[in-house]
C-alpha cells in the first residue's frame, strides 16, 4: 500500500497548495485594486504638475517675465524682483514633486510586476502538485 500512502501525501500537498495558491490571489486582487487607484492618481497629480508648469514655463510668458525683471532690477522693483524668484521657486518646486510622483509610479509597477511573477509560480507549483496527485 505505499503507492496508496504516496497518494495521499500527495493529494493532501495538492490542496495546501490550492489553498495557499488561492490566499495569494485573492491578496493580489486586493493589492491590485490598490495600485490602480494609486496609479489613478498618481498619474492625475502628473498632469496637473505638467499643466501647471505648462502655465508658467510659456516661453512668450517667460520672455515678458525675464523683461519685467530686467527692469524691475534697472528701477530698484522689490516687489516684481519677488514674485520672478517667486516663480523660479514655484518651477523647482514642481520638478520636485514631478520626481517623488515619477518615483511612486515606478515603485508601483516594480510591484505589479512582482505579484505578476508570483502569480506565475504560484501557477507553476500548482500544477506540479496537481500532477504528482492526479497524474499527468
Amino acid at each position: 500500500m505505499p503507492g496508496t500512502e504516496h497518494e495521499n501525501e500527495a493529494v493532501r500537498v495538492y490542496r495546501r497548495v490550492l489553498g495557499e495558491v488561492a490566499e495569494n490571489r485573492a491578496v493580489a486582487s486586493a493589492e491590485d485594486v490598490i495600485a490602480d487607484v494609486w496609479i489613478d492618481e498618481l498619474e492625475r497629480a502628473r498632469r496637473g504638475v505638467l499643466e501647471s508648469a505648462d502655465g508658467i514655463g510659456d516661453t512668450d510668458r517667460a520672455a515678458r517675465e525675464r523683461e519685467s525683471l530686467r527692469r524691475a532690477r534697472e528701477l530698484g522693483d522689490p516687489a516684481a524682483l519677488a514674485r520672478a524668484r517667486e516663480q523660479r521657486g514655484d518651477l523647482r518646486r514642481m520638478r520636485l514633486v514631478l520626481e517623488a510622483v515619477d518615483t511612486e509610479l515606478g515603485w508601483a509597477c516594480r510591484a505589479v510586476l512582482e505579484r505578476t511573477r508570483r502569480g506565475r509560480e504560484d501557477i507553476s507549483r500548482l500544477s506540479a502538485a496537481w500532477i504528482d496527485a492526479y497524474g499527468g
